[in-house]
């Protein structure tokens, strides 16, 4: 339900906004813009609309798609439970149901699976702060190898001869 004191604009007002007013440094408005617009009654979860952003950004599927295909895919086909055909790049399920409901079953046991995994995982979820803490601790080193981060951290160059973009300034 719409908070009554909010303003509110018309169609030809947004349609102006995204036509001739909008600044872009990336294309996170348009996206939130366009999904707000086919959502019933206007209105999305931030998580729905996290996960508009990261289809609609080119980087994040292709990198998703190469996890995807390196490990799960792989997994999956070996089990007999997925193909995967590189000439038309789609995924293929190779199970015969006997019903909807059985689909469902199998739906619910997933999402239950999913449920579980994310409790577990969600505190160990990598972020890039701790990442930069690892590579300060570390002194831009693998730590389990000791080899020296060869592009340095994120790919940034170091600036003060470090080995990586982590400047001594911050250790």
């Amino acid at each position: 339900m719409s908070d009554d004191r909010l303003k509110r604009i018309t169609g030809a007002e947004l349609r102006d906004f995204v036509k001739h007013r909008m600044q872009m440094r990336a294309n996170y408005q348009p996206v939130i813009i366009k999904n707000l617009i086919r959502a019933d009654g206007g209105r999305l979860p931030a998580d729905a609309l996290a996960r508009s952003l990261m289809l609609e950004d080119p980087s994040q599927v292709a990198h998703v798609r190469a996890i995807l295909l390196r490990m799960p895919a792989p997994v999956l086909a070996r089990r007999g439970v997925t193909h995967y055909e590189r000439s038309t790049g789609e995924f293929e399920l190779l199970v015969d149901f006997e019903s909807d409901d059985e689909k469902d079953e199998i739906v619910g046991i997933c999402d239950r699976k999913i449920a579980e995994w994310n409790r577990r995982e969600a505190p160990r979820v990598r972020t890039a702060s701790r990442d930069l803490k690892v590579f300060e601790r570390a002194r831009c080193r693998c730590e389990l190898c000791g080899a020296p981060a060869a592009a340095g951290f994120a790919g940034r160059p170091s600036t003060d001869g470090s080995g990586c973009g982590v400047s001594r300034r911050s250790r």
